[in-house]
């Protein structure tokens, strides 16, 4: 088995730590985005990292991009290795047993997975278990950390000596060579509409690490009776690097208000007529709470688009109350994607991280994650409405 490798210790190209002129996270979209690069004996290969918003990083987050450049195409650290190995067959538990009078584990039941005419994942899944699961093997290759790995051919040798070449399944020039697992996808937009073949990049991911207490936690829904989206604030990160949940803060706050007012006087309570009726007070638009923060649809260029916006002060006094988290970057203007915020409402926190490295060294920094949020909401919000006064 031949490999050709960039070793990427130092010849990955990118930057380690994203500038403030051109940050890695796209607050459009609520998800990072970046790139690596390097050479192999033919050209430079630039892996994008597109909507990652997880906290493990792997090579299915990356997709090739044939239209970017990162300097790469002068790195010269391309090595070339053969390796012999013995191949060992693939095992998974409820698999058929290779030998005859021999009973299978029966905490796992492929004949008894139900799957309907539609299913054809599921059906695809348990026919590899059940007629080919003894037909794979794993040849395992050792690669460093970093590195960009492409196979260039793989020689079987038999119990009698001979010699097949296998190739890969891109060109083996049949109808079914568009058939593709495990291969780097292209980028949307990149120029090209077939995956690199035999490529394999082994990022340097985490295996694992510790993560504080979010100091920061929005809230991204839909509101389908006030017929706006919300970004509501949870938590905030104070100024001395602590957590402050806003709703706690906004209930303090009617408190304190409430105590401050100077008590109404009460009118002599007059018994209505059965004929007068009941008196109606306007309302031009009902309170929201201060840390409810509005998602206005605009339409532009780049199709419809959701800005941020703000809520009046319930404090007695005039003005509006700006986001205070840096998710919701309150000084810029935040111009979200429609689409990225769905029916089932999206989760975005930010919170400390720490892990240690395969040399021991400590790191720690301030991530962003993003998950699924917990359906939709009410705000309460009504415009033009009339109540009876008490």
């Amino acid at each position: 088995m031949v490999f050709e490798i960039q070793f990427g210790g130092q010849e990955l190209r990118g930057r380690l730590e994203p500038d403030a002129a051109s940050p890695s996270w796209l607050s459009d979209r609520l998800e990072y985005e970046f790139s690596v690069g390097s050479r192999l004996s033919d050209r430079e290969y630039i892996l994008t990292a597109t909507e990652y918003c997880e906290g493990h990083l792997d090579w299915y987050a990356f997709e090739s991009n044939q239209k970017a450049t990162l300097g790469g195409a002068n790195d010269n650290a391309i090595t070339q290795t053969n390796r012999k190995i013995i191949p060992a067959p693939v095992s998974f538990h409820g698999m058929p047993a290779a030998r005859f009078w021999e009973f299978e584990d029966a905490q796992i039941d492929f004949g008894s997975v139900d799957a309907g005419p539609t299913d054809l994942a599921r059906m695809l899944l348990v026919e590899f278990a059940i007629d080919y699961g003894n037909d794979w093997f794993v040849i395992p290759v050792e690669l460093d950390i970093g590195s960009l790995c492409r196979t260039k051919s793989l020689v079987i040798t038999d119990t009698f000596g001979l010699q097949t070449l296998i190739k890969s399944n891109s060109d083996s020039g049949d109808q079914n060579s568009i058939w593709r697992m495990f291969q780097i996808s292209p980028a949307r937009g990149s120029g090209s509409s077939q995956p690199e073949p035999n490529l394999f990049f082994l990022p340097p991911s985490l295996i694992s690490g510790v993560s504080d207490q979010p100091i920061e936690e929005v809230l991204f829904l839909r509101d389908e009776m006030a017929n706006l989206a919300w970004a509501v604030e949870r938590v905030i990160e104070s100024p001395t690097e602590g957590r402050i949940n806003r709703f706690e803060a906004y209930l303090k706050s009617q408190r304190n208000g409430d105590q401050q007012s100077p008590p109404a006087t009460p009118a002599p309570s007059k018994q209505p007529s059965p004929s007068t009726p009941p008196a109606l007070s306007y309302l031009l638009t009902t309170v929201v709470p201060d840390y409810w923060v509005p998602l206005l649809p605009v339409k532009t260029d780049d199709g419809l688009r959701l800005r941020r916006g703000a809520v009046l002060k319930t404090d007695g006094t005039t003005g509006f109350v700006p986001a205070l988290g840096r998710i919701l970057e309150p000084g810029v203007v935040l111009s979200l994607c429609e689409e990225e915020v769905p029916r089932e409402g999206v989760r975005v926190t930010r919170s400390y991280q720490f892990t240690r490295w395969i040399d021991g060294s400590s790191h720690c920094w301030l991530g962003r994650r993003k998950s699924v949020g917990r359906g939709e909401g009410s705000s309460g919000l009504r415009f033009d409405s009339l109540e009876r006064k008490a």
